[in-house]
């Protein structure tokens, strides 16, 4: 991981949480054999972003801003 964040390797991650379900989420984590320490920063940089789509994009571009809805669902029920 970590070749395409400028930064935090964890910022690859961010992607699986808006477009993967639990299930295949935990596949792609198993392969890539992340740690704990990297998906939890994943997590969090997903959670930030969910943020940002929900209320920015709420009114010029709403199925971004359902993305960003989903993710944030994903990430507070506690999936993988």
């Amino acid at each position: 991981m970590g070749g395409l964040a400028a930064a935090d390797p964890a910022l690859d991650l961010v992607c699986v949480w808006h477009v993967l379900e639990e299930g295949p989420r935990a596949v792609f984590r198993e392969a890539s054999g992340v740690g704990d320490a990297e998906w939890e920063r994943g997590r969090a940089w997903a959670f930030e972003q969910a943020l940002g789509l929900v209320w920015y994009y709420r009114e010029s571009n709403p199925p971004m801003s359902r993305i960003g809805r989903r993710t944030l669902r994903r990430i507070l029920e506690g999936e993988g």
